[in-house]
């Protein structure tokens, strides 16, 4: 019997295994290896929005999927989503041990090793979320559908600032009935 052979304890074999075998698993691989920054968390939702700002559609069960395999892989660890006691909430996620890049590259045949995680190649909360956009298509009439785009992170205090932006429009036109 033979082991795989593996880089910080990374099945590699398994890796390209996966990327061979799985459309799935390639878009994502495929997604990785082309980031610029690394992460220690990696959210279901956050990459499914990633995936959709480039037009790409992946069910989050597809996404769970991925990140249970690179558990097995020995990538890092698989957390499922929960309500925290006094009503918070953490998001189904992935927590990396290597470097998701390195990863990426790994599993589609760009490099020969898995990195361990770097800070100084980390992301920083802010980088994480810049630029990062989704856009809520909303039937307003029969015949008029708008689309308006939000921040992926877009908070209830946000929410609440566009509701009250919304109300200071100016909804009633001049009658045009008196010439």
């Amino acid at each position: 019997m033979t082991l795989a052979k593996t880089t910080q304890n990374v099945d590699l074999e398994g890796l390209r295994s996966l990327f061979k075998s799985s459309e799935t698993a390639k878009v994502l691989f495929q997604n990785l290896a082309k980031r610029e920054k690394n992460s220690l968390i990696s959210k279901v939702e956050r990459m499914q929005s990633l995936l959709a700002n480039e037009g790409i559609a992946i069910n989050r069960s597809d996404v769970i999927w991925f990140f249970q395999e690179l558990e097995r892989l020995n990538c890092g660890k698989f957390r499922k989503s929960r309500t925290l006691k006094g009503g918070g909430y953490n998001p189904a996620r992935f927590e990396w041990r290597v470097e998701l890049i390195s990863v990426g590259r790994a599993a589609i045949g760009e490099a020969e090793t898995v990195s361990p995680t770097n800070p100084e190649h980390l992301s920083t909360p802010e980088d994480d979320t810049t630029g990062v956009t989704i856009k809520h298509p909303y039937q307003l009439r029969p015949n008029l559908k708008i689309t308006i785009e939000l921040p992926a992170d877009f908070s209830s205090r946000e929410a609440q600032r566009v509701s009250d932006f919304v109300k200071t429009l100016p909804f009633d036109l001049p009658d045009q009935a008196t010439s």
